[in-house]
């Protein structure tokens, strides 16, 4: 029973394939008297997964696992736990929040990246099962 369950862990690492590629920021947390917590991260898109690695490491061939227990700080958010996407704008910067069951976590893209080009880019690599919604406050 036990090599079933690795042998299917094998099939599904080897089955999930990296679809996508952006580079954003990922909005932290406000600090007092110190404006937000801004990281520049990978928006990885795959056929299972967003994985955001929030490292300055370059992505070669190494697989999603890997990458994921490479830091403490890349995330996985499985596309089944998506409820919504969210995109808008505020100031001039492109915005968009992923809505899941547990978290928001909060992206943005600052200039010259205009709001329809990151709107083209999300909507090409969500699954078209996960509403991605166009809002005037974000």
């Amino acid at each position: 029973m036990r090599q079933y369950g690795a042998s299917k862990q094998l099939q599904d690492a080897l089955t999930e394939a990296i679809v996508g590629i952006a580079v954003s920021t990922m909005t932290g947390d406000k600090y007092f008297l110190s404006g937000l917590t801004n990281v520049h991260c990978r928006l990885i898109f795959t056929t299972e997964r967003l994985v955001v690695q929030r490292t300055n490491k370059i992505l070669i061939e190494r697989g999603i696992q890997r990458l994921l227990a490479e830091s403490p700080h890349n995330l996985s958010i499985p596309y089944s736990t998506i409820t919504k996407v969210e995109l808008g704008r505020r100031w001039l910067n492109p915005r968009m929040n992923i809505v899941t069951k547990d978290a928001i976590h909060r992206f943005t893209w600052f200039w010259p990246a205009g709001t329809n080009g990151v709107e083209r880019v999300i909507r090409y690599h969500f699954p078209i099962e996960i509403p991605v919604e166009r809002v005037k406050k974000i």
